[in-house]
């Protein structure tokens, strides 16, 4: 199905086709059932239809219902498929379809030009037209494409007073059959008869639509004059004016003339509920402005291309059409109200009257309005002035007076901050601040030296800026608003600022500066009222407070006490929540602190350690150390301020040296919130430092004279009670005892010098603590023996020397004990306390030192005397147990050599027994036998040789005469050889002999021959200790022994062990075991003897370890070569 173009389209204009009325048609027959009516039954037939139409204008029908109907009749008398209605505007010369039926085509809305297609040909001509088939007829208009089931059209004008109101249509879609003559006849009496129920209908509906905004005209009147205020006038109009003229929206703007700006007030549509909070742009040109400026509606068909709205404001606009219309009073511009199109609209010139008849009503309530405003404004502004004066003027108080100034000045003009500054000809100072409903110790900002607040004071004339976003002093810290800013004159000297400010832009009007320029003066006059009364007021207090503490300083001679109570009248006074106090320890630069207030959670005494000031340390320390008064406005921006856990808030400090003369004895700190102290609070509290200082002069004056009483009683008791004392236990135990109790040191200690370290030799207090053994150069009293001069410590925790004795320890002195002039011994004092003694302890233990060292040499001249008389009894009693001892040994000796005679005179016996045997047997003997008698002769002898030159050994031992020749030795290789020497032996006796040595086993430096000796001495001694069946084992390896590598060689067998009860006699001299008794093995003793003792001359030892039964393992232990001597040692074969 063809659709139908919408628009404007012009189509050509086909003037050449013939018209419709004087085209000649031959008519064809057409069947009975369809043909038309006679002309009378025609005419009938059509006035019904008419009357019908008539009839829906008469039951006031709207238009679209009445021409629904025409279009519907007009099809039921043709008995056609669809039909359509166009309306004519002759002064566009244009006809728009607003009515079809029974066509499936979208035709509605399709605007033809005159002379374009069926229904343009019309209304050019106002003669029917009677097309046989619209498909093929040559005028058809583009707008409607080729496959539109239209084909017979019946087309007639619609006719009032000669002139041609519209286009009536009749179609058949289906069969195809064209319309007679008749038929197009009978269309146009009934188009005629039409065309008067139409206008009918028009002029009705326009007379409706007239009464309809008549009354929307008069409740919009009669609700403007009912509002309260202009703002709800506003919306009120806003919603009533777009309803009148059927707009998409509505703006009502009013005109400031103070600024010469519109302001936007309320509106209806899309911008409903937001077009107050926005402001133009200043310097653009607006509707309303060109409006107020024509005295005239404005129309603007296109925002986008208007001479009446600036680019920039056009390009925002949601709009495309606007009227502007201007509400002006005689000559005074109100403003103006724009209402506004979504859609591109056509102003017409009765919706510009209507509007215009609309904006003398709008603009007469709206001038009402603003005149009651404006006297209840004032009325209002002359009452709130009245009460704000009764309210200034009913304290003096300084505090009360500024809080009364911004409360009273936000409530008169609605504001949403308000801060009031003092200006002395130079300077601004903090005065009060109100927002969010609270008063506020600080400034929501400090002023700038070239911000809003310091010009007006400087100036003299107040400052307005009324969008805070647009203006420079604000540009590092935009925030939306106004501001207003005016000097506060006394006697017409600026004497401080008041700042306002406003949650919105433009809020500050001609009226709210009046009101605040009045408020103004009269606060000016409270204030200075007030501040010189405050003035007045802090003097007296101030006098009082000096007076107070000046007299409960007199009431006390502790300094602490006197600091306490001074600091808790000084913060109180001054406002602070919290201060502090502390003396200053001459010597040690420590300040200590002694006074907090108000009392603290956490002890003085912890608070003064963790915090650890002294002089030049934290603020306080700086002003000990300067000697000048400190204040800080912002106590966490300050380099010098020691942070505790009650500084996370922040805050203001001052802080002022306590001094008498010129010296320093202790500082006062008073903190309080940020931005709290000035000048004049530091002047004060200078004052009471003043004041103090002498106070704690004489103080410590009389501390000091009592304390020194103190100690020369206490130093007359201890030397009494010691000087009683001569033996030196009893002594020290009684001087730390004395020292502990009557001085009232918590620990006591004496420490006398034995060789090179400090003995503890009494104590009090850290009884079983500690080591009671020191080396001369350690620790605190090592360093007052080195240094021969006592000892102050004031803390152990900042000390390099010190050595943990009492874990608690905090604080010690040591003070050096002398006999004569040489340093015997060390009187240490310590203390829990941080800080706890101090340099008047180490004076006095000085002086009690001296005391002790004169009863240390009486008692040592007393333990010498004694100690000689022990000595001359020891003496004797050493020499009656010599002689003794000399003795005994003389016994065992004689009773060693009996049994050595005996040995020797058997061991020789036996050989020479057996030569003499043997020397016969060769004589007498068979000859057959006298090899083995000579290898009996030869063995015997060797034996004999063997025991004679044992002997020669000891004696040569003994006697120091056996040369050792060292070198470099393997043993490894000397071990191999011995054992490869006695494998025969050992086989024939059927043992077995194994060495395992340790491949890489070091050289050692030793007499080839002597540990030859040794080791054939010891697998001669296992050979003869192993039964048959038995294993010898020779291993060497390396051990570490601390700083020492050992070479070691063992020899081990399987025999019969050795009990463990002869075990530590082995290697005494002619000692022979029970074993070598009961198997008759033949020896002196002498051989392990002789090994112990080479190998003690080599710096080695000899070790043995057995069971009974399980056999025996004996080894050597030789030094092994040093890493730097491998170089020198030999090569090895």
């Amino acid at each position: 199905m063809g659709k139908a173009r919408r628009g404007n389209a012009r189509a050509g204009s086909n003037r050449g086709a013939p018209a419709a009325g004087s085209a000649r048609r031959t008519r064809r027959p057409a069947p009975e059932t369809n043909h038309p009516a006679s002309g009378s039954e025609a005419g009938f037939e059509a006035l019904e239809a008419v009357g019908q139409v008539t009839a829906e204008v008469v039951l006031e029908r709207g238009l679209d219902q009445v021409l629904r109907a025409i279009v519907d009749k007009a099809v039921e008398l043709l008995k056609g498929d669809g039909g359509g209605f166009y309306l004519a505007n002759p002064a566009e010369r244009t006809v728009r379809c607003v009515m079809a039926t029974g066509v499936s085509a979208r035709v509605v809305g399709v605007v033809l030009a005159y002379g374009e297609g069926a229904a343009g040909r019309v209304a050019e001509s106002g003669r029917p037209l009677n097309i046989e088939d619209y498909r093929t007829w040559p005028g058809r208009s583009p707008q409607f494409e080729s496959s539109a089931p239209f084909r017979a059209v019946a087309g007639v004008p619609t006719l009032w007073q000669g002139k041609v109101t519209g286009v009536l249509h009749v179609l058949r879609t289906r069969g195809g059959k064209p319309f007679t003559q008749d038929e197009v006849e009978l269309l146009s009496i009934f188009g005629s008869q039409a065309a008067v129920a139409l206008e009918n209908a028009r002029l009705l509906e326009e007379t409706n639509r007239r009464a309809r905004q008549a009354s929307i005209l008069n409740d919009l009147t009669r609700a403007a004059l009912a509002a309260s205020d202009v703002q709800t006038m506003a919306q009120v109009l806003a919603d009533g004016l777009g309803e009148l003229v059927q707009s998409d929206g509505c703006h009502l703007v009013l005109w400031d003339e103070s600024e010469n700006a519109p302001i936007p007030m309320a509106a209806s549509g899309l911008l409903r509920g937001v077009f107050a909070q926005e402001r133009p742009p200043a310097g653009e040109l607006t509707l309303t402005e060109s409006a107020l400026r024509a005295g005239r509606p404005i129309a603007v068909e296109d925002c986008r291309n208007s001479p009446y709205l600036s680019p920039a404001i056009a390009r925002d606009c949601p709009y495309a059409s606007l009227l502007g219309v201007p509400l002006i009073a005689g000559d005074r511009w109100l403003g103006a109200f724009l209402l506004a199109y979504r859609q591109p609209h056509q102003f017409r010139e009765e919706e510009i009257a209507l509007c215009e008849q609309a904006s003398g009503q709008v603009a007469l309530a709206l001038g009402r309005l603003q005149a009651y405003e404006a006297e209840r404004q004032h009325r209002d502004e002359l009452e709130g002035l009245r009460r704000a004066s009764l309210r200034l003027t009913s304290t003096l108080a300084l505090r009360p007076v500024l809080e009364a100034v911004l409360e009273e000045a936000l409530h008169l003009v609605d504001a949403h901050d308000a801060h009031l500054f003092f200006f002395d000809g130079e300077r601004l100072s903090f005065g009060a601040a109100l927002w969010d409903g609270l008063f506020h110790p600080t400034p929501y900002a400090e002023p700038r030296p070239d911000g809003l607040t310091m010009r007006v004071a400087r100036s003299g004339q107040r400052l307005v800026v009324q969008d805070v976003r647009r203006d420079g002093l604000y540009a590092e810290q935009p925030w939306d608003g106004s501001i207003v800013a005016l000097p506060i004159r006394v006697g017409g000297v600026v004497r401080g600022v008041m700042t306002m400010a406003f949650p919105t832009p433009n809020a500050v009007t001609e009226a709210r500066l009046r009101v605040l320029e009045l408020f103004a003066d009269q606060a000016g006059l409270a204030a200075e009222n007030a501040r010189l009364f405050g003035a007045v007021d802090t003097e007296r207090r101030r006098v009082h407070l000096l007076y107070e503490i000046g007299r409960q300083s007199a009431a006390s001679l502790d300094a602490v006490e006197i600091l306490r109570r001074a600091l808790a009248l000084a913060t109180e006074h001054l406002g602070g929540t919290r201060g502090a106090a502390y003396l200053l320890e001459g010597g040690t630069g420590r300040l200590r602190l002694v006074a907090l207030s108000p009392k603290p959670t956490i002890p003085i005494e912890e608070q003064d350690r963790r915090l650890g000031l002294r002089l030049g340390k934290g603020l306080t320390g700086w002003v000990a150390e300067r000697r000048e008064a400190a204040l800080v406005p912002d106590i966490l921006q300050d380099d010098r301020w020691v942070p505790s856990p009650d500084d996370l808030q922040g805050g203001s400090a001052i802080a002022v040296p306590v001094m008498s003369a010129d010296e320093v004895l202790g500082v006062m700190v008073v903190v309080a919130a940020t931005g709290s102290f000035a000048q004049e609070h530091l002047e004060l509290l200078q004052a009471i430092g003043r004041q103090l200082g002498p106070a704690l002069a004489n103080a410590k004056r009389y501390q000091q004279v009592t304390r020194r009483l103190a100690e020369r009683t206490a130093l007359q008791q201890v030397a009494q009670v010691v000087n009683r004392r001569l033996e030196m236990e009893p002594l020290l135990d009684e001087i730390v005892r004395q020292v502990g109790h009557v001085l009232g040191y918590p620990v006591v200690e004496i420490f006398l010098i034995e060789g090179e370290a400090l003995v503890l030799k009494a104590a009090n207090g850290s009884e079983g603590i500690g080591d009671r053994r020191i080396g001369l150069g350690l620790g605190v009293i090592g360093r007052a023996v080195r240094s021969g001069q006592p000892v102050f410590v004031p803390d152990v925790a900042n000390d390099p020397d010190y050595v943990v004795g009492v874990p608690s320890t905090r604080s010690e002195i040591a003070v050096p004990l002398y006999r004569g002039d040489i340093v015997v011994g060390v009187l240490n004092v310590e203390s829990a306390e941080e800080r706890g003694l101090s340099e008047e302890d180490l004076h006095l233990l000085t002086l009690l030192a001296d005391q002790v060292s004169v009863a240390l040499e009486n008692a040592a001249l007393y333990e010498r005397l004694r100690q000689q008389t022990d000595e001359l009894q020891a003496t004797v009693s050493a020499r009656t147990a010599e002689l003794e001892q000399a003795l005994e040994q003389a016994r065992a000796a004689d009773q060693l050599k009996t049994r050595f005679v005996a040995d020797v005179s058997h061991e020789l016996r036996t050989p020479l027994t057996n030569i003499r045997l043997y020397l016969d047997l060769l004589d007498k003997g068979r000859s057959e036998k006298f090899a083995d008698y000579l290898e009996t002769l030869h063995r015997e002898t060797s034996r004999l040789i063997d025991l004679i030159e044992g002997l020669l050994t000891v004696s040569r031992l003994d006697a120091g005469t056996a040369e050792m020749v060292p070198t470099w030795i393997d043993l490894n290789s000397m071990a191999q050889g011995l054992v490869d020497d006695r494998r025969r032996l050992v086989a024939r006796l059927d043992l077995s002999i194994d060495f395992e040595p340790q491949t890489d086993l070091p050289l050692v430096r030793a007499d080839e021959r002597m540990i030859s000796q040794v080791l054939a001495n010891l697998m001669t001694n296992a050979v003869n200790y192993t039964p048959a069946g038995g294993r010898i084992a020779v291993r060497t390896d390396t051990i570490a022994d601390g700083e020492h590598k050992w070479a070691r060689l063992t020899v081990a067998d399987t025999g019969l062990g050795i009990p463990e009860n002869e075990l530590p006699r082995l290697f005494e001299r002619f000692f022979r075991g029970s074993a070598s008794r009961a198997r008759g093995i033949s020896g002196t003793g002498l051989g392990l003897a002789i090994c112990k003792e080479i190998l003690d001359r080599h710096g080695g030892r000899i070790s043995a370890t057995s069971r009974a039964g399980e056999g025996s393992a004996f080894t050597i232990w030789l030094p092994a070569q040093r890493v730097s001597e491998v170089a020198a040692a030999p090569p090895r074969a």
